[in-house]
């Protein structure tokens, strides 16, 4: 997560489990990323979370690298041990030229 400062500069806003509101499955913080997991529902994997964030501003979510030698990929490892896992680039959708979706909150 990255906000826009008064400066012009964008800047890493770290997240806590405090921010996280978990909706469907499992959504952690760990190493200064968002780890989510999904959980089967019976027909498919899902997971919902929000994300609290403590004052106004425009913000970017994006994979780690945002806004320096970015290519605007996340990755997604995923899997069962039984069964095999599997890894994922993929990019966000409406994603600005730095890989970054932004949005402001008022």
């Amino acid at each position: 997560m990255y906000k826009l400062t008064n400066f012009g500069t964008i800047t890493r806003i770290p997240l806590t489990e405090s921010n996280i509101q978990n909706i469907e499955g499992q959504t952690i913080i760990e190493n200064d990323l968002i780890n989510v997991r999904s959980l089967y529902n019976g027909s498919s994997f899902a997971n919902k979370f929000s994300i609290t964030l403590l004052e106004p501003g425009t913000f970017y979510l994006s994979g780690n690298r945002f806004n320096s030698h970015d290519d605007g990929k996340l990755t997604i490892d995923g899997g069962v041990f039984e069964f095999g896992y599997i890894r994922i680039n993929s990019t966000i959708i409406n994603a600005n030229a730095n890989g970054g979706y932004e949005f402001t909150v008022d």
